[in-house]
């Protein structure tokens, strides 16, 4: 079973690698998520509303321009994730 940042060569230049980050990504709330309370600030997250799903423990935040509950501390509230609303990873596998 692959881990993150476990790497597979199948020819001498050719390799793939796997990592199981994943980045936070503001969306509206899918339907198919049932009730669900920020995890911030504890009131209830309208479905089609702007949030975000932490990559390190899934938990649901507001994130919109009224409530900015992912951003509002430097780590999630349930998980030491970093909420810095990066656009790029932060492992990148180094060339070899």
């Amino acid at each position: 079973m692959l881990e993150h940042r476990d790497q597979v060569r199948l020819a001498s230049e050719l390799a793939f690698y796997y990592s199981t980050e994943r980045l936070a990504r503001a969306e509206a709330l899918p339907a198919l998520v049932g009730p669900t309370a920020c995890a911030r600030c504890r009131t209830p997250i309208l479905h089609g509303t702007p949030a975000i799903r932490c990559p390190g423990c899934e938990s649901w935040y507001h994130q919109s321009s009224d409530f900015g509950c992912w951003t509002h501390h430097e780590t999630c509230s349930v998980c030491p994730e970093p909420t810095d609303h990066r656009e790029s990873f932060r492992w990148i596998p180094e060339e070899r």
